[in-house]
């Protein structure tokens, strides 16, 4: 009995330690345990199952950049045993002596890893690394809203690829600089003591916003590094390296404006030129007829938005209307060249008259001292137009009274002779024939003028009607499309491009136009009503009639009412 009680015990601690025993561990390992900041390392994880393993508890200390995964099956003596290795690309958060947690893989756990982080290794020591950062910004003191250029180069070792390069763009407090990329990015090849880098390099343009200190904090870089002789293809091969590099932070000292700049709206530029041309000579314009003047500035390092309208000064006996301007920037690695045109149309009268000369006040970047850009005075000869030749002349000439030479031979035939008579009047058929000829094509000729004139009016009032609704649903952009349309048809001999060219034919209208020029390109959405404008077009003739009819009364009562 004692030996069956014992029996019993042995069999029940031999299945307890059965139960007990822990369950299959997966194996962890890293390639390194010692990384750079800013540098990737590989954490392999072999377990025998498929599940993928649970990686959130790295989120804490690590970014997860990258995982493969491998499978393996096999059978042995008819065992069949599967087993799955990952891969995982890791780049610690800091600095330190940082733990890779256990990780879960399905029913198996893996050890807990430590790794030890080093600072980024700045300057030389990251150039012996084979790929680093540089930024460079000129000038570190810009006055406020002046450009200075912000470069950032990263120079590989040429001997290696980086793939899936990302660079992102410098940040600052909102409202503190503006920041507008420079074209593309340019990529050249240097040697540096003796070793050959590839280079990327981008430029930015910077223009400071307020005064005092601005700090743009560091930019980061980030790509996939293979070092030669790795197979790119196998992702197990441990030729891929992902790198992540951190600028340092550029601190700009913004100057104010200086006091010796007398000019009304402040102008920091490399250079600033003004100039003009004339769609006529400025010397032979005729009176009362428009001549388009093009004013334009041109600045090196300002935008367009910065330059400001002209200072035009208007002289007597001249009338201008100008167009909305054109703002252009073009963009080069050495900067920005703001590019601002303005379109003005000048009717003068039949005396010259001088325009006088426009100065735009500017600071020079260069040379830290304020200049002028001049455009000359410029004198307009104004000719009368001639009048024009009289169209309405007689369409049959009077017929000329011819002297008879004494000595004619038909002098002494009785008038009444048969055949005298007969070429009297075979002669006043002819003539009255022609008489009728010329009567009939010149009334067909009338006929189809008055024809085409008449049509011409009525497309002119369909047009007219166009321009009306427009204004009358305060849609300044179908209004100005549909007076374009109606100008054309009014004037088909002119060229219209815009409501400065209407305004130069129908000068009461100019002050009209002009308001709805601002409220097509006001920035800040102003409200345009078009009751105004329709009430000026209606008295031009044709549609304000028609328009009247269809919404008024009428003057009678109905005969019979229901």
């Amino acid at each position: 009995m004692v030996g069956i009680s014992r029996r019993l015990m042995m069999a029940l601690l031999l299945c307890g330690a059965l139960f007990a025993r822990p369950a299959p561990a997966a194996e962890a390992t890293v390639d390194q345990d010692t990384v750079g900041l800013g540098q990737s390392f590989v954490l392999t994880i072999e377990a025998k199952t498929s599940d993928d393993p649970d990686l959130s508890p790295l989120s804490a200390d690590f970014d997860v950049l990258g995982t493969s995964k491998r499978s393996e099956i096999s059978i042995l003596n008819g065992n069949f045993k599967k087993s799955s290795s990952w891969q995982i690309n890791l780049m610690a958060k800091r600095e330190g002596d940082l733990v890779i947690p256990p990780l879960k893989v399905g029913g198996e756990q893996t050890a807990a890893l430590t790794m030890h982080v080093t600072p980024n290794a700045p300057g030389d020591k990251a150039a012996e690394k084979g790929l680093f950062m540089e930024v460079e910004v000129t000038p570190r003191d810009p006055y406020i809203q002046a450009q200075c250029l912000y470069t950032v180069r990263i120079l590989a070792d040429s001997r290696w690829d980086v793939d899936e390069p990302v660079l992102e763009d410098p940040k600052t407090v909102s409202g503190a600089i503006l920041i507008k990329k420079l074209g593309r990015d340019k990529i050249t090849r240097t040697t540096r003591e003796g070793r050959h880098y590839d280079v990327l390099e981008r430029v930015y343009a910077i223009y400071p916003q307020r005064t005092g200190d601005i700090t743009i904090p560091p930019i980061t870089f980030q790509g996939q590094i293979s070092r030669g002789g790795g197979l790119l293809l196998d992702p197990f091969s441990g030729a891929m390296n992902t790198r992540r590099l951190q600028s340092e932070a550029v601190t700009l000292h913004v100057k104010p404006t200086p006091k010796t700049f007398t000019g009304k709206t402040w102008l920091p530029a490399k250079s600033l030129q003004i100039h003009e041309t004339w769609s006529d000579d400025p010397e032979d314009l005729k009176a009362g007829e428009p001549a388009t003047r093009t004013i334009s500035l041109l600045a090196n390092g300002l935008t367009a938005s910065q330059l400001p309208e002209p200072g035009i000064t208007q002289a007597q006996g001249v009338k201008t209307y100008a167009d909305q301007p054109l703002l252009d920037d073009q963009i080069r690695p050495s900067g920005i060249t703001g590019l601002r045109q303005q379109k003005i149309a000048v009717i003068a009268n039949a005396d010259d008259v001088t325009l006088p000369e426009i100065r735009v006040p500017w600071w020079n970047t260069d040379t830290d001292h304020m200049e002028e850009a001049v455009l000359p005075a410029r004198k307009l000869h104004i000719s009368a137009v001639p009048a024009r030749a009289n169209t309405h002349a007689e369409a049959i000439p009077p017929p000329s009274k011819q002297a008879q030479p004494e000595n004619s031979s038909h002098a002494s035939l009785p008038a009444g002779t048969p055949a005298y008579r007969r070429l009297a009047m075979a002669l006043g058929l002819g003539w009255l024939s022609t008489a009728l000829f010329w009567w009939w094509s010149g009334a067909r000729q009338r006929q189809a003028q008055t024809g085409i004139a008449k049509h011409r009016k009525q497309k002119e009032r369909v047009l007219l009607k166009a321009v009306l609704d427009a204004c009358d649903a305060n849609a300044p952009a179908q209004t100005r499309a549909a007076l374009l349309i109606w100008a054309r048809a009014r004037w088909p001999r002119h060229v219209f491009q815009g409501l400065i060219d209407i305004a130069a034919y129908e000068p009461g209208l100019a002050g009209l136009l002009d308001e709805l020029n601002r409220s097509l390109y006001s920035k800040g959405g102003q409200q345009w009503r078009g009751n105004a404008l329709a009430d000026a077009l209606g008295k031009l003739g044709g549609a304000k009639s028609d328009r009247q009819s269809t919404t008024s009364t009428p003057a009678l009562e109905p005969l019979f009412r229901t």
